[in-house]
């Protein structure tokens, strides 16, 4: 895995899931890119979606600094990866970014 600078949780499931389909490098470029490009970033987390009714997907939730809640940076991250890596590979990733009104990092639950 790529060195992250905030607090990222990666479950076994989605590391075996990104294995699985060979885009471990796809993964790391995806946080990475959100360390560079989220605004008010506070921590990653990592999880497979093995029973979406669609098909399977890696999903990474980023957590920001309420305050840059709806920052244009959150949107051009999340293009990114389409622009990227294309349309296929991007679809076998989900990514959100929710506002961190629970101070995750801080109670050391990221």
């Amino acid at each position: 895995m790529a060195t992250i600078t905030v607090p990222t949780t990666i479950k076994p499931k989605a590391v075996e899931m990104a294995k699985g389909l060979g885009l471990e490098r796809e993964l790391d470029a995806i946080l990475e890119q959100g360390c560079r490009m989220i605004k008010g970033l506070r921590s990653f987390e990592v999880d497979a979606d093995t029973d979406s009714s669609m098909r399977p997907t890696v999903d990474i939730c980023a957590w920001v600094d309420p305050p840059c809640e709806d920052d244009p940076s959150h949107q051009k991250w999340w293009e990114w990866r389409i622009d990227q890596f294309g349309p296929d590979v991007a679809a076998e990733f989900v990514v959100v970014i929710y506002p961190d009104t629970e101070n995750r990092c801080e109670a050391g639950t990221s």
